[in-house]
């Protein structure tokens, strides 16, 4: 994905698209936002979002007779993944040990927290 970063906008139509996990159409989709979510959308406000969205490698559309299918590139889990990894290369070197001492303010671990960790690294 060339850009990790998704608008709230943009995840929350990602989150309906996992969540149904299934092409959908505009129409449909169109319709949960404004009928479900209480949106105002217009049909253009929405395809701007899907235009956003395939650039930045998260969607992708299928062409139909007379519409397009539109469906997430990635599940749930890899985008966070994705994301997840990139924060780490951006801010941290790449480096877990880096993200840590920062999340404990530079202190040291409880002995509970070490052993946790420890598990997940074994």
């Amino acid at each position: 994905m060339s850009h990790y970063a998704l608008s709230e906008t943009e995840m929350e139509i990602m989150e309906v698209l996992w969540k149904n996990n299934r092409p959908m159409p505009s129409r449909e989709l169109l319709e949960h936002f404004n009928k479900v979510e209480g949106k105002d959308w217009k049909k253009q406000t929405l395809n701007t979002f899907f235009i956003r969205m395939i650039q930045k490698g998260a969607l992708k559309s299928e062409r139909k007779e007379t519409y397009c299918l539109y469906s997430p590139i990635y599940k749930r889990e890899e985008y966070e993944q994705m994301r997840a990894q990139n924060l780490l290369n951006t801010m941290y070197g790449g480096k877990l040990k880096n993200f840590i001492l920062a999340l404990s303010g530079g202190k040291k671990i409880s002995k509970e927290d070490a052993a946790e960790l420890k598990k997940l690294l074994d």
